[in-house]
């Protein structure tokens, strides 16, 4: 065999090594990128579903509020109060709550009012608290809730 078909068998050997790893490598990598991008959106909801849940956890609270101040046991109520608005705090600091940011604001915003009716047994009280629940379903998104309220 002449030096020159060496060589071109050995440079037949290396293109034909590289297709191989290519063919191998490319669809693995595709693969990848795919479930990359998948894992990401993934947790992307995983993080909004989380982030709901909190405020659903938060319409707890508020229900459990709403349900003492129509008994008219207000010392329970401002114990709830409390429970509620800082959990309301702490959830408007969170930074996946950007859209509901404001509302939950808005709530916190009327914690010494519904503190001073609370403390003098006002029945108002449980119109503050209807309105705080209205603001935490413009929280949550649904519309068809608020416009029910």
């Amino acid at each position: 065999m002449t030096t020159i078909m060496k060589l071109r068998v050995g440079l037949l050997v290396l293109v034909l090594l590289g297709s191989a790893y290519l063919a191998g490598y490319w669809p693995e990598r595709q693969a990848l990128t795919a479930s990359e991008k998948t894992l990401e959106l993934t947790r992307a909801s995983l993080d909004r579903a989380e982030a709901r849940n909190r405020l659903y956890g938060l319409q707890s609270k508020l229900i459990d509020l709403l349900a003492a101040v129509e008994a008219r046991n207000f010392g329970d109520a401002q114990a709830r109060a409390s429970v509620f608005f800082d959990a309301v705090r702490a959830e408007a600091n969170q930074p996946d709550q950007s859209q509901g940011k404001a509302a939950l604001e808005r709530i916190g915003s009327g914690r010494d009012t519904l503190t001073v009716a609370l403390t003098q047994n006002d029945p108002s009280a449980l119109s503050l608290v209807q309105g705080a629940m209205t603001q935490l379903r413009v929280a949550l998104g649904d519309a068809r809730m608020v416009k029910g309220s």
